[in-house]
């Protein structure tokens, strides 16, 4: 597209041509006109067009008909002229938006110009807005008011249903809508005036249910402890070199950004020493804070706590005022003001010891809970934080009831709210199987409420897998849950005995339109000569939206045994729908980044 000005003052409308190097043409109109931009022809070229208020005409000068002028007499008071091809004909459409009366007046090239009105839609303060955000082909009505940075659109494939973007832009922000991303449908965008920045939303049907456009190997024959994402979308991991089966090698830290170019990897110093963790230390959280500082934590048992941060390049320690009562093993969350809540795990004299740690009041404290197990063995944990910085944990446990006696299994959550106290969830139970609920994973949704994604495994006597399902449960309120089965089959990933095994190391999370996201694998299954040979493999995700599921397969392993894939995390952007996952891969222990991102803020300067 070639840049042009329009003279109010003299009615000349000059173009820039590129294909003449940007030569310039000028063409003659009326004085006062709006300029209007469309190919109404169909040969492919925009056409000068201008838009008379004062006399409700529009004058255009064709470039398939030599520029000869055509004129059309279509006006309304106070009402701005738009230009779109609203019928999917591909010649654009003159139409007009009146903002105080809060309709639309559009002419369809396809009926040969008859006129169509859209009633109530708009008023004061929105602005008109056109684009293809459903890609039939065919531009939607669109409105952006400012004083709420609200987008409404009226989409042309639906019917014309609403839908909505709230809170994107704002009285200092320009709409810019394109298709930003070549996908063939429009994304909103705004410019902000004072920061020089374009922020694009990416049309949603892009990234549902989502593909993987990119994957980097962050490393290969290494551990991985954890993985976290930074508010500038880079992703950081720990890790460390498997020396022997008892001995590990120093910690190191790797961050690298959205397209995958490394920013760090050096190992993490604890009291002025390389960090090498022990073995068991199977969890060693990692967390970024608002301003993109990297933080760690380590206690030996019954010894102070260290908190360890990567601030400008460098490390830091700082020495805790609590002590850790049980082990190194324990897990991290952020919480708003970068409040940190961590959680450790133990098992001791029949009961199940829970420490708790956090300087959400500002002071760090710490408090270890006891749970009297009876007959039930403890089998997982998580802890999740919400936006008013309460503490959420999900809790599994199996009974032992005997010898050859089937085991049932039990999922439980506490919180302040329920005093530390085990709410159930859910229990399942079998008269052929011993049934338990593996890899728990607890998320908040917007009302403060958590949400559980675990594996529901159900297993013979010996051990062996004999299913395995993807489980799924909210909390309607106190004590009260809903729950249900998302998948119970694998994706053609399995062994000689078949496809039931699904569900496997599950990670939840909502995303910023409010849907839950879990990723997930399934498991290949065969036994030789009596014993179970088993492999997690695949990467799957499952969205909740307006009530419904949607499952794909992001990343397909068809080799039966020969690669397994496991210690999954899931992160989402918080500022479109991207995702990023990272994961090891067997045998070689090879630690992988898969992302769809795409960048979405651009800075002008």
């Amino acid at each position: 597209m070639a840049p042009a000005i329009y003279d109010t003052a003299t009615g000349e409308l000059i173009v820039l041509l590129s294909a003449s190097a940007y030569a310039s043409v000028t063409v003659d109109f009326t004085t006062n006109a709006i300029p209007v931009v469309g190919d109404f022809d169909g040969d492919q070229q925009a056409d000068p067009v201008v838009y008379d208020p004062a006399a409700q005409t529009w004058t255009a000068r064709p470039s398939a008909f030599g520029y000869a002028e055509v004129t059309m007499a279509f006006g309304a008071a106070e009402a701005t002229p738009l230009a779109a091809d609203f019928d999917g004909d591909r010649l654009a459409d003159p139409a007009l938006y009146a903002e105080s009366a809060g309709f639309w007046q559009v002419r369809l090239s396809r009926s040969q110009y008859g006129e169509v009105t859209l009633q109530d839609f708009g008023g004061t303060g929105s602005q008109p807005i056109v684009g293809d955000f459903d890609g039939d082909g065919a531009s939607d009505p669109a409105l952006y008011q400012a004083a709420n940075g609200e987008w409404l659109v009226k989409l042309s494939g639906s019917a014309y249903a609403s839908a909505a973007v709230s809170g994107f832009g704002g009285t200092n922000y320009l709409p810019v809508v394109g298709d930003y991303d070549h996908d063939g449908l429009n994304d909103f965008g705004v410019y902000g005036l004072s920061t020089r920045t374009l922020s694009v939303r990416y049309a949603a049907g892009n990234d549902l249910p989502g593909t993987i456009s990119q994957t980097n190997v962050l490393q290969s024959n290494r551990i991985l402890f954890n993985a976290a994402k930074a508010p500038d979308e880079s992703v950081g991991i720990l890790y460390c070199e498997e020396l022997s089966r008892v001995e590990y090698g120093p910690l190191y830290y790797e961050a690298v950004d959205r397209v995958g170019g490394v920013l760090a990897d050096e190992p993490v110093p604890l009291d002025g020493e390389v960090w090498t963790p022990l073995l068991g230390d199977s969890v060693i959280p990692l967390l970024y804070d608002s301003g993109g500082t990297a933080h760690t934590f380590f206690a030996f048992p019954h010894e102070a706590m260290t908190h360890v941060y990567r601030a400008g390049g460098s490390w830091t320690n700082e020495a805790l005022p609590v002590t850790n009562s049980l082990n190194g093993d324990f897990l991290g969350r952020l919480g708003p003001g970068d409040a940190f809540h961590l959680l450790s795990s133990s098992t001791s004299d029949g009961n199940l010891l829970l420490f708790y740690a956090t300087n959400q009041r500002g002071d760090w404290e710490g408090q270890t809970l006891t749970i009297p197990l009876g007959t039930l063995y403890f089998t997982g944990k998580d802890l999740a934080v919400d936006s008013a910085g309460n503490a959420h944990f999900v809790i599994s446990m199996q009974d032992h009831l005997g010898e050859n006696v089937t085991w049932p299994g039990y999922l439980y959550y506490l919180s302040a709210e329920t005093g530390w106290n085990l709410e159930l969830v859910a229990s399942r139970a079998n008269n052929s199987w011993d049934a338990g609920f593996a890899e728990p994973s607890v998320a908040v949704k917007a009302d403060g409420q958590p949400a559980i994604a675990t594996r529901l495994r159900y297993n013979v006597l010996t051990g062996s897998d004999a299913l395995s399902q993807l489980f799924y449960a909210e909390r309607t309120g106190a004590a009260a849950w809903s729950s249900a089965i998302l998948a119970d089959t694998a994706d053609n990933y399995f062994g000689s005995d078949g496809g039931h095994f699904t569900g496997v190391e599950p990670k939840l999370a909502f995303d910023r339109l409010g849907r839950a996201q879990i990723i997930f694998s399934d498991l290949a299954s065969s036994h030789v000569g009596g014993y179970e040979m088993a492999e997690v493999g695949q990467i799957r995700r499952a969205i909740q939206s307006a009530g419904t599921w949607t499952i794909t397969t992001l990343f397909a392993q068809s080799a039966e045994h020969n690669e397994g894939l496991t210690d999954k995390y899931l992160f989402l952007s918080a500022d479109n729908d991207g995702f990023d996952i990272v994961a090891r891969l067997y045998p070689d222990y090879t630690i992988l980044r898969f992302s769809n991102q795409r960048p979405s803020t651009f800075t002008f300067y």
